[in-house]
């Protein structure tokens, strides 16, 4: 990797700026888990067709989501807090 020295003092030209939206991001994020409760759909049981239709998948769709479910079952240790 190549470091191109530059004459500003800081890494961004506006950091104020940069800092303010990384903060928004990170809100939007917060959100986002908020909304989906975390990790909740890999929580469903999506052989029960009420779970598939609330979620207006499509069968290639839920064979993704089940498999990604077990990755995170077998994960969980990985995913926990301390």
């Amino acid at each position: 990797m190549t470091y191109v020295l530059t004459p500003f003092k800081s890494r961004y030209m506006h950091t104020p700026f940069v800092e303010e939206l990384h903060q928004g991001a990170k809100i939007m994020l917060a959100y986002f888990h908020y909304c989906n409760k975390g990790a909740h759909p890999f929580s469903l049981d999506w052989t029960v067709a009420d779970n598939i239709a609330m979620a207006e998948l499509n069968a290639e769709q839920v064979q993704f989501v089940k498999e990604t479910a077990e990755l995170v079952k077998a994960k969980s240790t990985h995913f926990s807090r301390p």
